[in-house]
């Protein structure tokens, strides 16, 4: 009985995204994306129900790899700093969310025949500490943000690291670009100031992760 629930649950989610993605691809966003006057015109105008379109616009485009940095800008420009930060680290964390169920619920045999011998490389990398290889990958400017969701979902990585490692890690660049949306909206030269400084800092950060992550596993060898 609960194995069926489960299942059902799993068709209901599945479901349920691919509806969101079939409504959203004839969203007229797409083709004002990079226009913030009409983005910020169309909600005022649209009240409630556009702020909301506007969100199931940035779960479904950045689900699909659409860039965040663009998504966060965007949303900065419209809601302001602390708004647009929060409304873009949501859109992308659902998104990621919503790749990594379908990878692991719906596509996992397509996924598996499409990355063979990455996925087995894939698995091994993120098997032990989950959450800081997930945060590694998310803060260091390398690979591909919807590969590493479908990948997630496709070896069945925990989600809770998955998810965690992700906020953690889209947090920097999340702030940078809202930020520097809000700045330019309010034509503030301290918020673009500020978003590049952090865009500096964390690319620190990552690389001092990164670079203690591999002094770790080298001393792990030599002990061995």
């Amino acid at each position: 009985m609960i194995q069926k629930t489960k299942r059902g649950l799993k068709i209901v989610l599945l479901l349920a995204i691919l509806v969101a993605i079939f409504f959203e691809i004839n969203n007229p966003f797409w083709q004002h994306l990079a226009d913030h006057r009409w983005m910020s015109h169309y909600i005022r105008s649209g009240g409630m129900g556009a702020v909301l379109s506007v969100l199931l616009f940035g779960v479904v485009f950045t689900g699909l790899g659409g860039p965040r940095q663009l998504m966060a800008a965007m949303l900065g420009y419209v809601f302001g700093a602390v708004l647009g930060i929060g409304a873009s680290l949501l859109c992308s964390l659902l998104g990621a969310s919503c790749a990594y169920s379908l990878a692991r619920f719906g596509l996992r045999a397509s996924l598996e025949h499409r990355f063979g011998s990455k996925l087995g490389k894939f698995h091994n990398l993120v098997k032990h500490q989950p959450f800081l290889k997930v945060l590694l990958l998310r803060l260091l400017p390398v690979g591909s943000n919807i590969i590493t969701n479908l990948l997630s979902g496709c070896v069945a990585l925990r989600f809770l690291p998955f998810i965690a490692g992700s906020a953690l890690g889209y947090l920097p660049q999340t702030i940078i670009f809202a930020l520097a949306g809000s700045g330019f909206g309010k034509a503030d030269k301290y918020q673009l100031t500020i978003s590049i400084v952090l865009g500096i800092v964390s690319l620190l950060v990552g690389g001092w992760l990164y670079r203690s992550h591999m002094q770790r596993k080298v001393e792990n060898m030599i002990k061995d």
